[in-house]
């Protein structure tokens, strides 16, 4: 309980919004940082993915056995705030209860395609992480939701079109399985 109140305060003072010099850079919450962790998870127990993808309507279901985690979860790399460009741009939530924590960034700022990240944390554990991305621009546009629970799995959904297309929504579900048991 202690470790976990001290974590909070420092990751509060981390990511408060002070004003500094010209020259530093804000930063915001390390994702990739904490996505190179659950690879690395991933990879020590090991865990095999069962990964429903569904794309216009088609479903395939494909289970990897041995997958390149970082190349699963690329996604979510993409969901990373801590660039150049955004510095000052996100407002940050913190909010606490008993011993969960929320940490949300907002952006209204319609060039930047992050619009918002959370990251909830329950027991000092990393809980679940969730990524709202738009990107357009005239030939393409592209709205995603993820969603990642590092002990169960993750969802992406959305919808893309192509300047000369129709619009199609997909959908990837993907369920992390320990390689010591077996599935229904």
């Amino acid at each position: 309980m202690r470790n976990l109140k001290t974590f909070c305060v420092l990751i509060c003072l981390w990511s408060s919004c002070t004003t500094a010099p010209v020259n530093e850079r804000m930063s915001y919450l390390p994702l990739t940082s904490l996505l190179d962790s659950i690879c690395n998870d991933l990879d020590k127990q090991p865990y095999s993915l069962i990964k429903k993808v569904n794309y216009a309507g088609k479903e395939e279901t494909v289970v990897l056995m041995n997958p390149d985690w970082k190349k699963e979860l690329e996604p979510f790399f993409d969901g990373d705030i801590n660039k150049p460009a955004y510095a000052g741009s996100y407002s940050v939530d913190t909010i606490l209860r008993g011993d969960t924590v929320l940490f949300r960034y907002l952006t209204t700022d319609k060039k930047i395609p992050v619009k918002n990240l959370s990251v909830f944390y329950t027991d000092a554990k990393l809980y679940s992480i969730n990524i709202r991305i738009e990107k357009s621009n005239a030939w393409f546009s592209l709205e995603q939701e993820l969603s990642m629970k590092p002990a169960d799995g993750y969802n992406i959904t959305g919808k893309q079109k192509m300047a000369v297309g129709k619009e199609v929504n997909f959908k990837i579900a993907g369920r992390f399985i320990p390689e010591n048991t077996t599935t229904k």
